[in-house]
């Protein structure tokens, strides 16, 4: 399910998109993809919600926001990212909780030339 906030900023409303170029409001079962609502099960209520008798939209025709209303924390992982800074011979921690600014700070002061 791929989550989409359409309409003019600040008044957006919640939609999936059903296709590359076509989605259905859901405004109806949620307020928003906002935490709140995450919280409280907003994927499983829209999941199970029969999507398909709704009218669709075409997107184009509206503003794309943010799919999430305020996030909290953006987390990006890049898979490979540590195995990279290991082969620049950086030191970083093994373990699987290495935080983001742990590897942003050996990549900061690594000595690529050496790859």
């Amino acid at each position: 399910m791929k989550f989409a906030r359409l309409g003019a900023k600040g008044q957006e409303k919640p939609a999936v998109m059903v296709s590359e170029s076509e989605a259905v409001f859901v405004d109806h079962l949620i307020s928003d993809w906002n935490r709140s609502e995450l919280e409280a099960g907003a994927i499983a209520k829209v999941g199970a919600a029969d999507l398909s008798s709704l009218p669709k939209v075409k997107v184009s025709d509206y503003r794309i926001g943010s799919p999430v209303a305020r996030p909290t924390n953006i987390i990006c992982v890049g898979l490979n990212y540590a195995k990279q800074l290991r082969k620049a011979c950086c030191r970083i921690r093994d373990d699987a909780t290495a935080r983001a600014g742990d590897l942003y700070q050996s990549a900061r002061y690594c000595d690529w030339s050496k790859r």
